[in-house]
């Protein structure tokens, strides 16, 4: 039997057809039958929170640049000096360690103050000399209970407290400590558990000579600070200020020895 090998056209087109449309169609085909997985796109989010200290130091150049905490220069109002002291041999454990902040938070100015005269039952006018204005300044001092350990350190007393070194005046004897004023007779202190009275004094009543004209009111003299928030001294500093000055544009300028010194300034 003899085969055909001749080659026919038709045939051969139609063999082309059906492949190209089998090569088209294929991809549809199956993605129908066997259709890939759904892929979900998700975005991670990244946070980068970098906290960035700027230590300044104060310049002649008429601007005033703000310290920081642990920084000796001039400060804001409220914005506390500290310094931390390691005892310890290996400067890690608390032991003998203590962190002591200071504060000056607050200011009040007055022409002339109401004290009161517990003799008498009353309040007096108390004024200050000719030509001058009171200045109360008030002062935190603390050491923390959380890196200090069973310490106490001598209290930087009412005279490392200065206002505009060359012309301030402290009204602060023996007596003027004792004594209550109108002006800020209802101020809570800071641990908001009194009043506030002069820094570093303990009032307190005694019945001896020496108190007859406050009725036994008494104001002793703190030495020490002991640890704690509880234990903190806080307190107001008075002073007498000439007329002339703009009070908010002096500074409280404290001197703290080896530890260093900070200012404080009115201005906010």
């Amino acid at each position: 039997m003899m085969h055909n090998t001749e080659y026919n056209p038709i045939r051969i087109i139609g063999i082309i057809i059906i492949a190209g449309l089998f090569i088209w169609y294929f991809p549809i085909t199956h993605n129908l039958l066997f259709p890939a997985p759904k892929t979900i796109e998700t975005t991670k989010l990244i946070y980068i929170n970098n906290t960035k200290t700027v230590f300044v130091t104060p310049t002649p150049d008429g601007r005033i640049y703000f310290a920081s905490e642990y920084q000796s220069g001039i400060r804001k109002l409220n914005q506390p000096y500290s310094f931390i002291s390691y005892k310890a041999s290996d400067g890690i454990s608390k032991n003998n360690s203590f962190k002591f902040s200071v504060n000056v938070y607050d200011y009040r100015q007055f022409d002339y103050l109401h004290w009161y005269n517990p003799s008498l039952g009353k309040y007096q006018i108390l004024f200050p000399k000719t030509g001058y204005k009171f200045l109360f300044v008030f002062v935190d001092a603390y050491i923390d209970d959380i890196l200090s350990d069973n310490i106490r350190i001598w209290l930087p007393n009412n005279f490392q407290f200065q206002y505009l070194t060359d012309v301030f005046t402290e009204y602060a004897d023996n007596e003027t400590k004792q004594l209550r004023y109108r002006e800020l007779e209802f101020t809570p202190n800071i641990n908001n558990d009194g009043y506030i009275q002069y820094y570093g004094q303990k009032r307190m009543y005694v019945n001896t000579e020496d108190t007859r004209k406050t009725a036994g009111e008494y104001s002793e003299q703190q030495y020490y600070l002991y640890e704690g928030f509880s234990n903190r001294m806080n307190g107001y500093i008075l002073y007498e200020i000439p007329d002339y000055i703009n009070i908010q544009n002096g500074y409280i300028i404290a001197n703290f020895g080896g530890f260093g010194y900070s200012s404080w300034s009115l201005q906010n």
